[in-house]
């Protein structure tokens, strides 16, 4: 994993982790742990620099969707830490790797909404492989927030963004 790596290009922008670690639980993935008691006055355990967050505008291309350009931020910055880091964690859904099992209606029928919209975004990254662009599309799917970026637009989507540290 590169955890160490990303923890030492994190630190770097000045993001003091003095009352917290990150560590990896077997059965849900990585976390952050206080090390410390915490008080409800105490809230602020970690402020991240709006500079770290990866933003739709982070790529020009405009026939992609603001979802779609922070895809074709992972895919071309291969060597960005956090990118590394999203590397070494699972990102795709279970259901996805497994498509031939028989689920109840209340999941198939959404499952097909998302496949419909995937494949559109698949076709727009005809260059990379399969598995790569599955890693980069759960990447944003299972970890992007709502951000207002204060831009018009009628695309929920241009409001979404990755902040490094959720892994």
């Amino acid at each position: 994993m590169n955890l160490d790596n990303f923890l030492c290009w994190f630190q770097s922008f000045d993001v003091q982790l003095d009352h917290v670690r990150v560590q990896h639980c077997p059965k849900s993935g990585f976390g952050l742990y206080s090390t410390k008691k915490i008080t409800e006055q105490q809230i602020l355990l970690l402020s991240i620099p709006q500079k770290l967050f990866i933003k739709p505008n982070a790529c020009e291309n405009e026939n992609f969707s603001g979802f779609e350009q922070l895809i074709s931020f992972l895919l071309e910055n291969p060597t960005n830490p956090y990118v590394e880091f999203l590397k070494s964690i699972e990102t795709v859904p279970q259901w996805r790797r497994n498509p031939t099992e028989n689920y109840p209606k209340q999941l198939s029928d959404p499952m097909k909404i998302h496949d419909e919209k995937y494949l559109l975004s698949r076709q727009k990254f005809a260059q990379y492989s399969d598995e790569l662009f599955q890693w980069a599309y759960y990447s944003i799917n299972t970890r992007c927030v709502h951000f207002d970026m204060q831009i018009e637009s009628k695309q929920s989507d241009d409001n979404l963004c990755l902040i490094p540290f959720l892994g």
